[in-house]
Formats: structure tokens, sequence, C-alpha cells
């Protein structure tokens, strides 16, 4: 008995001392304050004295309390003879309650002391074995338990809240009481109940339920160090037990609030897919660019139309070049870019020189206005024509009894007013005449011309950020020369090249592009490549004894808005500039266009009946040749559809002849 006292006491030794230990006022860490993320567009560094900061360490688990409820496997261990009786030496087995309150108290990150106050049960029946009659004896003994016991919590890096603990168990007897069944005996108590110290330890694991609540169940072994009595008949009766614990606790403590993430920008940028359509409007993987030499000649078509933002009666640069602002001189349409939109945004100038030569020609002005978003009280229309009138008055000295000015308010043949782009058409200039000339389309024609083949590619860049693309930028060049340059911002879904005659040189250099996008923290990635390029010169065909061939495409005809119908003078101009390109040998490829106002579907209708309707006239006239028609639609954008000329312009046929020499 001496010995387990001294035990005892030396154990409790150990965990007062473990309690000291762990429990520190407050875990100090010190620790470098750092830069966890240096800004990408730094311009200078500066260096800054390192600074010391106090950490406190969070304990795994925080102070937390509630109840305890647990049932006990009791095994009794015993040697008994009482009063010279009944001998009990085989052990026995039996369970019992317990239950009661506890309260857990970090000292540190990972150790905890764990306290319980409650109540705890020992119930067991034992067989005599003194050969006599049948006896048993039945227990049940009533404690108050007082446990004190040490945790240690992360053992496990992904079970933090496991732990093993180990302590002591220290209960009070309350009511102890045997019965000796068949000796007719009433249940008694039994003499000289000792108190009960045992030393436990196991295991156990802390579920948070709720931000505040946890459930802990828990497996110990509880090793007795006292008999049950002192009494000298019972002194060799021990029960170690085995208990099954489940603990519902609670802590007030505040959560921490979760710091803010550090926000580390992010940008990529690539190219999923570089395509090419075809002129019938089919996409293919690009995998090279064929220039070729051939003899061409190609017709621009005049939009009848100088197009002003709104509420204002002069054009903006975007829409005009006017030759009263270019300080380089007189104009000449032989100056001209051979492209579609840059011509248009000379056609006052053009109809100026045209008025000039032909002394003859007329021309009816009418200013126009957007009746949904321009008050009609401004007269913005009447300001508009008047303007255009006093340009080619004062800039070309035309008699201004040629010209008759008015505003008409909407026009006559309007775009569609329910969405934006169909607005801003309608606030325009509009520019008519008897004379047919006036308005004839420009003619380039060459003896070589470099055509590209395909002459649309379409580049599909990604751009992956986690913010704001401030600005991108697709840079196309061929040997060390710009030929495009595409800028914008967003994520762009996809970027057009429509490659004009003589765009690429007479060479094999392969095409250059590069991709590249800002953030908004001004962060910068891009990515580049290269398109092969194949030339054909007029030599080489030759020396590969392929045909030589004249092309000539014709961009006659800007159909009104949703309309498949061919004018009159446009028919003219038809049998006029197609017709006498047209031979036997010739092969003629019609393809029908449109803007991108409306649904997909049914503009690829529309644009197959204007092709239609074109193929219908040249055949009555030249009907010995292979006609190909396609209805391309708004899928091949052949003009920049953010300008209103270029919705303009879309709206066309475009009609190759191909002439085999």
């Amino acid at each position: 008995m001496k010995n387990k006292i001294i035990f005892l006491f030396l154990l409790f030794q150990f965990i007062a001392f473990t309690t000291v230990f762990s429990q520190q006022p407050v875990v100090e860490v010190n620790t470098t304050k750092a830069t966890e993320l240096e800004e990408v567009t730094t311009t200078k560094k500066t260096e800054t004295p390192k600074e010391e900061k106090k950490v406190k360490v969070k304990p795994i688990m925080p102070l937390n309390f509630g109840l305890s409820v647990a049932g006990n496997f009791n095994m009794h261990t015993q040697d008994m003879h009482i009063r010279s009786i009944y001998t009990f030496t085989e052990n026995a087995y039996g369970y019992g309650p317990a239950g009661g309150l506890i309260c857990n108290i970090p000292v540190g990150r990972n150790f905890a002391i764990s306290t319980y106050a409650g109540y705890q049960g020992f119930f067991a029946d034992a067989n005599t074995d003194d050969g006599l009659s049948a006896t048993s004896m039945k227990s049940q003994m009533h404690y108050i338990e007082f446990d004190v016991a040490v945790r240690y919590y992360g053992l496990f890096e992904n079970l933090e809240r496991f732990y093993f603990t180990a302590g002591v168990d220290f209960s009070i007897p309350l009511k102890t009481e045997v019965e000796f069944i068949g000796s007719g005996y009433p249940a008694e108590e039994i003499p000289e109940a000792a108190l009960r110290p045992a030393v436990l330890f196991g295991v156990g694991h802390s579920f948070k339920v709720t931000e505040n609540s946890y459930l802990t169940p828990s497996l110990t072994y509880r090793f007795p160090l006292t008999e049950v009595s002192d009494n000298v008949d019972f002194q060799s009766w021990t029960i170690p037990q085995l208990r099954l614990g489940l603990d519902w606790t609670f802590s007030f403590e505040k959560p921490e609030p979760e710091p803010e993430p550090i926000f580390v920008p992010e940008l990529k940028t690539g190219f999923k897919q570089i395509n090419f359509y075809q002129n019938d409007g089919t996409i293919h993987p690009l995998e090279k660019i064929k220039v070729e030499e051939v003899r061409y000649k190609e017709l621009f078509p005049l939009v009848p139309y100088v197009f002003c933002d709104i509420e204002k009666a002069t054009p903006p640069a975007k829409f005009q070049n006017l030759a009263s602002n270019n300080p380089a001189g007189d104009f000449s349409v032989t100056s001209l870019s051979p492209n579609a939109i840059e011509i248009n945004k000379s056609v006052l100038d053009i109809i100026g020189t045209r008025m000039q030569k032909n002394k003859n020609a007329r021309l009816n002005i009418n200013g126009t206005m957007d009746t949904k978003s321009e008050s009609i009280a401004n007269k913005v229309d009447e300001k508009r024509a008047a303007w255009a009138k006093n340009y080619l008055v004062s800039t070309y000295q035309i008699d201004p009894n040629r010209i008759i000015a008015k505003g008409i308010g909407s026009p006559t043949k309007p775009s569609s007013s329910r969405v934006e782009d169909g607005k801003e058409e309608n606030r325009r200039i509009e520019l008519y005449s008897d004379n047919p000339d006036l308005l004839q389309p420009i003619e380039i024609e060459k003896e070589k011309t470099r055509i590209a083949e395909p002459a649309y590619i379409e580049f599909l860049p990604f751009i992956y950020s986690n913010e704001e693309i401030v600005e991108w930028e697709l840079e196309i060049l061929q040997g060390g020369k710009v030929l495009r340059k595409n800028t914008g911002s967003g994520v762009p879904d996809s970027i057009l090249w429509n490659i004009y005659p003589n765009e690429l040189a007479a060479s094999e250099i392969p095409v250059d592009y590069r991709f590249s996008a800002q953030s908004l923290s001004g962060l910068e990635s891009y990515s580049d490549g290269s398109i092969p390029v194949e030339y054909f010169s007029y030599n080489k065909r030759a020396t590969e004894q392929q045909a030589d061939s004249t092309v000539s495409k014709f961009s006659l005809i800007v159909f009104d808005f949703d309309s498949p119908d061919i004018s009159v003078v446009d028919q003219q101009i038809l049998l006029k500039n197609v017709v006498p390109a047209i031979s036997h040998k010739s092969v003629v490829k019609i393809y029908g266009y449109s803007d991108r106002i409306g649904e997909e579907g049914y503009n690829q209708k529309l644009a197959l009946q204007r092709a239609e309707n074109v193929r219908q006239i040249l055949q009555a006239k030249a009907s010995n040749v292979r006609y190909e028609v396609y209805g391309v639609g708004e899928n091949i954008q052949i003009f920049d559809n953010n300008l209103p000329v270029g919705r303009q312009l879309s709206r066309t046929v475009q009609i190759y002849v191909i002439t085999s020499d």
C-alpha cells in the first residue's frame, strides 16, 4: 500500500511539472517582416530595416468545457475469502455508467490540462468456487470521480486534434454494497471502502461541430492503485477499467477573422488556334500562307454616305479624311490606298474632283439624323447638308447652283433604329446624282500583284488573368516591317486579318506575330510565333510550268440594309464592269456577305440571296462559264464592322473572275 501511495505522489509531481513547463504566458517567436509580393511595375526599390514581430502561437484546442458521458467496462480481479464462508477467486466482468463535467485548459500549442468531476459506477456479479451450493456476489459501487490529465495534440499533421492523454483518476466512494445471492441475507455495505486513485492513459479526437462546439470520443484505460476495501476480507479485490467516453464541449473563444488572402496578380497569354477562312466561309487550321503574283484588277465601290457623331454636323477624322486638313497639298485619287474603307473615307474629295472634271454634273445632298437619339429641334440634319455643300464649294470651287442641300430628318432607307449600330448609320450625309460618273467605283489594275491565299486569317488568342486587362495588342510583321497592329482592352474573342493585295513581300520571309497584354496592376505577358510563307513569282510559275492566270475582283454593289435587291444603277455597273472580264476560260465565284446587325442564320440566307441575284444578272449575259455561288453572311467580316462605313461595305457581293491564259 505504501509503495502505491509513493507512486501516486510521484505521478502528481509529474503532472504539475508538465503543466508548469507547458503553460507559458505567451509563446513568442521572432519573425522577420518581409514583403510577400513585389509589385511587377516597380521602378525603384529601397532597402528597409527588418522589423521583428512577436507572434502569439495559437493552441490547437481552445479553452473548452461541457458534459462528458461514458460507459465503463470493469474487470474485477479478486482472491477473497469472506468470513471464511465465501471464496471468490475467479475474475468477473461488469459494466457501469459515468458522467459529469469536463474542462480542457490549453497550456501551449500542443498541450492541455483536462479536468473532470462527475460520477462513475462499478457493477458486477461474481460466483463462488467453494464447491458448495451455488452462491454469487452481486456488487454495486458508486463513486464521485475527479480526474486530472495532460493531453498532447498535433502528433499527426493531418489530425491535429487527435491527442494522447495520461493522468490520474481519483474517486471517492459514495455507496458500496454487496449482496450474497442465496445466503438469505440482505445487501450490506462493503466495510472500510477505500479511496480509489488510478492511473489513466488513452487516446481521443476532438471533432469540430460548429464554430464553438466539439464532440470528442475517447478511449482510456484506468489502472487502480488501491483495492476496493482496506478490510482484510476484501483487500485483494481490484478493478481495472476500460472506458469509452464522449464529450460535448463548448468554447467562447471568438474566431479569428480569416486573414485577407494575399493578392498575387497573374497573367498568361497564348493562342488557342490560328485558322483561315476560305471564301465560302468554312474554317480550317492554318499551316502556311501562299503568295502568288498575278495580273490583278479590283474595283472598289463608293458608299454615298458621310457619317457624323451624335449632334455633330462635321464628320470626325475616324469617318472622313478631308483634303482641306491635309498639309501635304491637293487631293489625288491615284494616291489612294487600295483599301475600301480608306477610299470611302475620302468620298467627298473623290466627288469634288469628279465634279471639277465634269462641269455638267449636279449633286443632291441630304442631311439625315437619328431621330431616336438626336433632337429634331436642333436641325442637325440641315446643318450636316449645309456643311457638306460648303466644303465642296470652298475646297473645289464648285458652283453652288450645281448642289442642292437640305435636311430630311430620318433617312429614306434607314438602318435599324433598334440597335446602336443602326442609329450610328442614320446620322449621315447622303450624296445622290443623276450623273452616274460621280459615284462610279474606283478601279485599281496592276500587271503584277501579289495575292495571298488564304486572304482571311483568324487569330484566337487567350488571356488568363485574375484582374482586368487594360490593354492588348496583336502585331503582325514580316521581315521586321509592321503590317498590322490591332489593339483593344478586355479579352478579345478573335482577331481577323484580311490580307490586302501586295501587303506581303515578294519573298518567302515568314510572317511573325506577337500578342501582348497588360493587366491593371501593370503585369505584362506576351506570346509570339510565325507562319511560313510560300511565294510564287512569274518566273517560278514558268519554271514549274504552271498556267498564268488573271484574277479580277469586284466589290461593286453595296446593298441597302436588310435587302437583297439590286438597283437599276447597280445592274448597269455589273454589266459595264464585270461582264467584259468574263471569257470562256473563266470561272466566276460569287460570295455574298452581310454586316453584323441581326441574327447570324438570317444574315447567311440574306447573303446567299444577294449572291444569287448577282449570278442571275451575269449569267443572262455570260452563260457559257462555270459559276460558283456562296452565302457567307457575317461569318467573315470583310470590313471593320466597328465603323459605320465598314458595315455598309459589308452588305456586298464579291465577285472573282479567274481566267487562265
